[in-house]
């Protein structure tokens, strides 16, 4: 499945202690199409303790 183009607003932090460090921070607008593309991206994902909860679940049956 494509879900097309995604479109994110960034921001980048910089640590004063070494100026060589940054963190950037990527977020789609709220609202925005790219928001709900990303909702759906992250469905997709199976956490490692959904997976277990899951097999555990299994095997009682």
């Amino acid at each position: 499945m494509e879900l097309g183009e995604l479109t994110f607003d960034w921001d980048s932090f910089y640590w004063s202690g070494d100026p060589d460090q940054h963190l950037t921070v990527w977020s789609p607008a709220p609202g925005s199409p790219s928001e709900e593309k990303l909702r759906i991206l992250s469905s997709w994902i199976q956490h490692p303790d959904t997976a277990e909860n899951a097999t555990a679940r299994r095997r009682e049956s």
